[in-house]
């Protein structure tokens, strides 16, 4: 047996607990409705390029600095310099990567003998046969 006070209660205390429910509900709804559409991952594989494009730039200018990198001769100096010089992507010294080209400071890439061209103008010296 009970007696009433506690039934009462305990209906009071079922209520409370489905008004609570029902309200918690109601708020995972309006934040579902709300919620900004999910980001897009940043683009790991930029960073990535970037960082490999820095890397290898730093190993060649320390080659170059340090006489690492074998280097070609005043000739094919001036060759390739006049080549960059009239290239579109020229931009004062730098091959412009906004314009397609690689990014490089020119005065040290058309100094080093395995260089080559991005967009293909000249290459790499080749060895002369014996």
């Amino acid at each position: 047996m009970s007696c009433s006070k506690c039934e009462a209660a305990k209906k009071q205390r079922i209520v409370r607990e489905q008004k609570k429910r029902e309200i918690e509900e109601h708020i995972r709804q309006h934040k579902a409705e709300k919620a900004p559409p999910p980001t897009p991952p940043k683009n790991k594989s930029s960073v990535w390029s970037r960082f490999k494009f820095f890397v290898r730039g730093m190993i060649g200018m320390f080659g170059y600095a340090t006489r690492i990198s074998k280097r070609t001769s005043e000739d094919h100096v001036k060759v390739r310099q006049q080549i960059c010089e009239s290239c579109p992507i020229y931009d004062f010294g730098i091959c412009n990567k906004d314009k397609g080209g690689c990014g490089c400071v020119l005065y040290a890439k058309i100094r080093v003998e395995k260089e080559k061209c991005p967009k293909g103008k000249w290459g790499p010296v080749e060895a002369k046969a014996k």
